[in-house]
């Protein structure tokens, strides 16, 4: 038996998901990652989806893909997959 849940995929505005900057690992952005994922995202291309976290208050928060929200958010991109 694995200890993994199963997980689903779908589309969701990305104001609907709190970016909580407490949760952000890195210091800074990598501004090249970010061009580099606009530039993916231009060409429709795909990306992995964003992964977040329903609190028990039914709040989701993202807990990884800050460098794919910036390049969205930059392109004017208001929906993104997300599991």
């Amino acid at each position: 038996m694995s200890n993994e849940t199963a997980t689903t995929t779908h589309e969701l505005a990305l104001s609907d998901i709190l970016i909580d900057d407490k949760l952000q690992v890195r210091k800074k952005l990598n501004e090249a990652a970010v061009a580099n994922y606009m530039k993916v995202y231009k060409s429709g291309g795909t990306m992995p989806p964003l992964r977040v976290a329903r609190l028990p208050s039914g709040v989701l928060k993202l807990v990884d893909g800050w460098h794919r929200v910036a390049a969205l958010k930059a392109l004017g991109i208001g929906q993104a997959l997300v599991e």
